[in-house]
């Protein structure tokens, strides 16, 4: 989620529907699990892959803590192959992306 568009918009909830049209997804879970701007309010969980969560937004704490990237093993796997087994590199590449690192999240 944008900060800018969160806060221009005053939103005080999100919605994750863990089987939207191509939006949402669980692997957002750990990203709102562990950000300390969102708190879980609501949870309906139907199957493992079906649920629905509703997290309370505080747009004051947006911008306090950085988050760790979750990143799947398969992924993790992917890119260190099209890196030629360069962990380094691979390693420098995710620090770019997000200065708080990343973390490899279960599939």
């Amino acid at each position: 989620m944008r900060r800018r568009i969160l806060r221009s918009r005053r939103t005080g909830y999100v919605v994750l529907n863990t089987i939207d049209a191509g939006f949402s997804s669980p692997s957002l879970i750990p990203y709102f699990d562990a950000n300390p701007a969102f708190t879980l309010m609501y949870e309906r969980q139907v199957t493992p892959r079906d649920a629905t969560r509703i997290y309370a937004v505080n747009l004051d704490a947006l911008d306090r803590q950085p988050v760790p990237a979750r990143v799947t093993r398969s992924a993790f796997e992917g890119l260190l192959s099209r890196l030629r087994g360069d962990a380094v590199a691979l390693q420098s590449a995710l620090d770019r992306l997000n200065p708080a690192g990343a973390v490899l999240s279960p599939e």
